[in-house]
Formats: structure tokens, C-alpha cells, sequence
């Protein structure tokens, strides 16, 4: 572990840079005591660089490498969480690339949990994230199912807010294209999924892609936060 402290007279706030086992870095807040036997440490020339500070960090593996996944997961798990550090892999969902079904969905969610969490071997909680369509008695319905998932195999559960396709998607999917690509040839997008996605198209920026799951994230976690509920 490597601690690199940025630090300024004026304040006791420093933040250390840290580097760990399978590439996870990252900045950790730090809060020094200004006691007198710092300041004389400082004042003789030791200097707080020669401090090292060992954080109690929350690892999060998420199943996938895109940004707009891992923001969720990031800003969630620190409201309930000091220290988390979030990393993405790349894993496979075991379910085909445009799922048609809630079931699906959480197929391919809780195996990307359970892969990047086997990716990961020093991680807490895995994190999966699968979106897709399921047809309800009123029309195809988008959302994404997400899964979280911790050591002791426990497992959490949530959805995102969706929205009813129009007919111009829907005929796209099932001519083979993912809702991606329907939605990209429709509005003359690019890769939507990896920007304010499908949401952000049809609210018109309201609710993007990843505002809308990281609800699915705080419903999921839920699980964690009451484990006496679940037992």
C-alpha cells in the first residue's frame, strides 16, 4: 500500500492516494488530528508524509465497465458507506446480448454479480446490472433488474423506474437488433447506452440512464441495510 498525502497548512483535510491488489486505487479522505504532538512532528522537519494511514475500505465489483452503471453504484453505496471503492469488470451475463423477460433479466444480473465478485477476490459485494424488455397485458415494458450479492452468497434485488416501448423499438428487437441499436437508428444516436441511454431519449434528460438505476441500486441494497428482515 502506497499513502501519498496532499496537504496544506491551513487545514487538517488531506486526502491519500492508495494502490492496492488488483489495480484498485484511489483517493481516501484522510482527517488529521491537529494536536500539538503532530504540529511539533511537522515543525522538526518529520512531516506528515511520513505518516501512513491504513483505511478500512468497501470494495464494490460491478459486472461491467460501463460508466453509467458504475456512477449508480458509486453514489449510492456512499450514503450508506464511508470508504467505497468501485471497480468494473468485464464479465459475462450468461444471457443473450437483448433479453426479452424479467426473468432474464435477473438471470443475466445475478451472474455478473457472482463473476465479478470471483473476478475481484478481496471485493465485499458484486454488482449486476441487466436491462431488457418483458411484455406485460398492456404493452413491452424497459428496465433494468439489478443484484447484489456479498460473500455469504445473500442476495439483494432491485428494478429501476422503465417505460412503455412504442412499436417502432419493439419491431426493431425483434428483428434481431438490441434496444441500443433500435434506439440509436431512430434518433441518430450513437452508443446511447453508454451516455444518457433510452431514459434520457424519451424524458428529454429527465431521468437518464444512470439516475434511473441507481434506484434499482438503493432497492437492492436494501437487503444490506435490515440483514435481521431477511434472515
Amino acid at each position: 500500500m502506497r499513502c501519498v498525502f496532499i496537504y496544506t497548512h491551513l487545514t487538517p483535510v488531506c486526502s491519500a492516494y492508495w494502490r492496492g491488489q488488483n489495480g484498485l486505487e484511489g483517493w481516501i479522505p484522510v482527517t488529521i488530528l491537529i494536536v500539538k504532538g503532530i504540529w511539533i512532528l511537522y515543525w522538526f522537519g518529520i512531516g506528515l508524509s511520513r505518516l501512513c494511514y491504513t483505511p478500512s475500505y468497501m470494495i464494490i465489483v460491478v459486472g461491467s465497465t460501463n460508466p453509467t452503471k458504475l456512477k449508480p453504484v458509486r453514489s449510492i453505496f456512499k450514503k450508506h458507506f464511508k470508504l467505497v471503492v468501485v471497480k468494473g469488470v468485464s464479465v459475462p451475463s450468461g444471457v443473450k446480448d437483448q433479453p426479452t423477460s424479467d426473468d432474464e433479466m435477473y438471470k443475466g444480473a445475478l451472474t455478473r454479480a457472482r463473476n465479478a465478485l470471483l473476478a475481484i477476490k478481496n471485493a465485499d459485494y458484486g454488482v449486476g446490472i441487466e436491462g431488457g424488455v418483458h411484455k406485460y397485458s398492456y404493452g413491452w415494458f424497459e428496465r433494468s433488474i439489478i443484484v447484489i450479492v456479498n460473500r455469504k452468497g445473500d442476495i439483494g434485488v432491485g428494478a429501476s423506474g422503465g417505460l412503455a416501448l412504442p412499436h417502432k423499438v419493439i419491431s426493431r428487437i425483434e428483428k434481431g437488433k438490441t434496444l441500443e441499436q433500435a434506439v440509436d437508428e431512430l434518433f441518430g444516436t450513437k452508443e446511447i447506452g453508454k451516455g444518457i441511454g433510452m431514459f434520457g431519449i424519451f424524458t428529454k434528460g429527465v431521468v437518464t440512464r444512470s439516475s434511473g438505476v441507481a434506484h434499482g441500486v438503493a432497492f437492492a441494497l436494501a437487503r444490506f441495510l435490515h440483514e435481521g428482515l431477511y434472515e
